[in-house]
Parts: C-alpha cells; structure tokens; sequence
C-alpha cells in the first residue's frame, strides 16, 4: 500500500485471509457459547465461499472485482463485534453463570431471546453473543446477495478470458 502497488493475487487473497480469520474465530465462539447457533456460522461460511468462487471467476475471465464499500463496512463491523465477543467472554469468565438457565424447558424455542426477557441481573453477558453473531450473520447475508446480484455475470460461461 504504501508504494501504491496492487496485484491481482494480492487482490484475491487479502479479503481470503480476512474470511479464513473471521471463520475460525465464529467456529471457535460456536464451541465456546452454547447459544451461538451453528447455522450462523454456515450462512457466513456459504457467503464466503460464493464470494471466493465469484472473485476467482472473475480472475479467469480478466475482470477485476472490487470490494465494495457494503463489503468492507461488513467486514469491519465483523471484526468489531468480533472483539466485543471476546471481551465478553474475557469478563464471563471472572463467574457469569447461565447454564441452569439452558435447561430450563421454556428455553427450547429461542434461548437468547427468553434471557433478554428475564430479569437475570447479567443477561446482556449472557444473551450479547448471540445478539451480536445475529447481526453479523444478517449484515454478511445481505452483503453477499448484494454481491451476488451486482457481479452475477462472474457466474456465466465463458469461464476463461476471452482473447480477441
């Protein structure tokens, strides 16, 4: 960046190495959080990988995809909540305790949603996660239809450059 040199490698891999980043810790925060669905983490994974597939069509067929500005908003917004997560955990681990609320059987159907609505004394600790994922879910679910709906000739044979 700083010698203002670009590359269409670098171009593909720099957003490549952010999803690998963001996908490990979601599957972490999945094994960690009883709450955090595992669908979350799927419907980001399918975006990300439509996302790669589309950018290396658009290699092989000499277009060049930008990330647009929805993307990298996304992505910011992934890597903050990101963070807030942690701290999260960081401070339910000095003894925020919410496992006897999981089995109770009122819980079934939507278990963040019935902590947010007790009187739980620490139920933003406990319910923040899964708030928090389901925005990043919904954002990167929107960003990838965005994606999709403005490059979606990437996904149209030829999948070649076509020489003149």
């Amino acid at each position: 960046r700083k010698l203002t040199q670009e590359s269409e490698l670098g171009k593909f891999l720099d957003p490549l190495a952010d999803k690998v980043l963001v996908i490990t810790t979601l599957v972490a925060f999945v094994m960690l959080d009883t709450l955090i669905p595992i669908w979350m983490v799927i419907v980001i994974f399918a975006r990300d990988i439509l996302v790669t597939l589309m950018r290396y069509l658009g290699i092989q067929k000499g277009m060049s995809i930008r990330t647009s500005r929805f993307g990298k908003i996304k992505t910011a917004f992934q890597m903050i909540f990101i963070l807030i997560i942690i701290m999260i955990f960081i401070v339910r681990g000095s003894g925020v305790n919410y496992h006897h609320m999981i089995d109770d059987p009122y819980m079934k159907i939507s278990p963040a949603l019935s902590i947010v609505m007790s009187d739980h004394p620490q139920k933003w600790l406990i319910a923040g996660p899964y708030l928090l994922m389901f925005i990043i879910t919904i954002l990167t679910a929107w960003s990838g239809i965005r994606y999709l709906v403005f490059n979606w000739r990437t996904l149209l044979p030829p999948y070649k450059a076509v020489k003149k």
